[in-house]
């Protein structure tokens, strides 16, 4: 990468950021030279709670990840001194030492699993990941495709798919099932659906349908400009 730092700072379009929010996250990575990625805490807009402070487990042969709440159970603290295996990619810092390693993002994914994926290549060349408790971001979440929409749906299941064929983990056949499955009981919504099934179908085949053109037009519409495809 032609640039002249030793961080960058990743952070979504539906966040808010505190002013003191990137000072723990360059100090944790000072402070721990084997760690790539520094994530922040991330709470919900709506009411300040915590929403996630990485993913401890998960069964990544379904695509998914559990996030940690400290506090929860009495089980305060119980993630430090744990290995992460995710990160949200909400908020990140990334030291230019692991991109000059392992590279970007995996610009396929389009949406979802693209830090995961990412995740997945960092920890396999040797890097650590990291949580800054002190550095608090607000985070909306899905705030362009909806969290309960067929462009959601359509973009998750599409990119779990990508996941399992780049990490080469469990069936996509079997995952498949499982995304249809839990669309089916969350929203017993057809639309919704049937976007799972295309989203799965279009991750199998590497292609894209013309939910993601529908998506440009939904974020032109909201911004009033034109995003380039």
């Amino acid at each position: 990468m032609g640039i002249g730092y030793d961080v960058v700072w990743i952070v979504n379009n539906d966040t808010i950021v505190k002013d003191d929010a990137l000072q723990p996250l360059v100090a944790m990575m000072k402070a721990r030279p084997e760690v790539g990625l520094v994530g922040s805490y991330l709470l919900n807009t709506s009411d300040s709670n915590l929403q996630c402070a990485g993913g401890v487990s998960g069964i990544k042969q379904l695509a998914l990840f559990k996030n940690f709440l400290p506090g929860r159970g009495g089980l305060s603290g119980w993630l430090f001194g744990r290995q992460l295996v995710y990160l949200t990619g909400a908020s990140m810092l990334v030291s230019r030492r692991l991109i000059d390693d392992i590279g970007l993002m995996e610009e396929s994914f389009f949406l979802y699993f693209e830090e995961a994926e990412w995740q997945e290549r960092a920890l396999a060349a040797g890097y650590k990941l990291a949580v800054a408790p002190d550095s608090k971001v607000y985070h909306e979440g899905s705030a362009t495709v909806g969290a309960a929409s067929p462009f959601f749906y359509y973009m998750y299941s599409r990119s779990a798919i990508l996941y399992l064929k780049k990490i080469r983990k469990g069936s996509p056949l079997v995952t498949a099932a499982w995304l249809l499955l839990a669309c089916y009981l969350k929203t017993r919504n057809g639309a919704c659906i049937c976007a799972t099934f295309s989203g799965i179908k279009d991750g199998i085949s590497r292609s894209a349908s013309d939910w993601q053109s529908q998506f440009f037009t939904r974020v032109n519409a909201k911004l009033g400009t034109e995003v380039e495809q």
